[in-house]
């Protein structure tokens, strides 16, 4: 491994730099967003929180009907912007794997894992062997916070190959540089945001919020992030 990084370090680049989209903000400017497929095809948006109660067809509508309350001080309108880093996931343990071949073609897996069941089903997949021929065992994480939830699979994935051919108990412990490289992070987020407050009360009369993530270079786990932003928004606050 020392050996490797020395030869790494001295590896010249040559490259030329060409436009690129490297920002939430850019992205949103440039109107760049994916397509938020499989779970919904030919769509880059998803409706958070659509709630037009008492006959009101758009958002503009709930506002209008505010506006002698919001002259006479009685309601008061707060509009603005939000933006939240992302974050690495920077668990202790970092992500690592055992894998044990067994009886009949059997796999013990012994993996840092969030999603046992996941694992079970790409490793028995990549391997070609029905998901019972593989167990996964999970005791005590080091840390995970939802970096393991589907970046151990793909570790146990590649042991599960090698151990399958070599027929022998294969391990796998990243360190924490390439565990930083290859698991990626949570989603940085920026919000616009308007809403209607009833003075007396405090309660929210109208709620008009845009939300966007940054998805980086792929959409991996951008759309049921996404779908989580959704059911918290609804649940977290009632708005009439």
């Amino acid at each position: 491994r020392r050996v490797h990084g020395e030869a790494a370090n001295k590896i010249v680049i040559q490259y030329e730099e060409l436009p690129a989209i490297v920002s939430l903000h850019d992205a949103i400017a440039q109107q760049s967003f994916y397509d938020m497929k499989p779970g919904l095809p030919g769509r880059t948006a998803m409706e958070l929180n659509k709630k037009l109660q008492d006959g009101y067809k758009s958002i503009e509508d709930a506002f209008s009907a505010l506006e002698e309350r919001i002259r006479s001080g009685e309601v008061v309108v707060a509009e603005g912007e939000s933006f939240m880093g992302g974050q690495e996931h920077f668990y202790l343990e970092t992500q690592q794997c055992r894998i044990v071949p067994g009886e009949g073609g059997e796999f013990a897996v012994y993996s840092s894992t969030q999603d046992p069941s996941k694992t079970q089903r790409l490793c028995a997949e990549v391997m070609g062997v029905p998901n019972h021929k593989v167990v996964v065992k999970a005791k005590r994480l080091g840390g995970g916070f939802g970096g393991k939830e589907t970046r151990a699979a793909f570790i146990a994935s590649y042991l599960a190959v090698a151990a399958q051919k070599v027929k022998r108990p294969v391990r796998l412990v990243l360190d924490r540089d390439m565990d930083m490289q290859v698991a990626g992070q949570r989603h940085s987020f920026a919000a616009k945001y308007k809403v209607a407050v009833d003075k007396a009360t405090k309660k929210l009369l109208a709620l008009d919020i845009h939300v966007f993530s940054n998805g980086g270079w792929s959409t991996d786990l951008s759309v049921p992030v996404c779908v989580r932003v959704k059911s918290m928004n609804n649940s977290q606050n009632y708005t009439p």
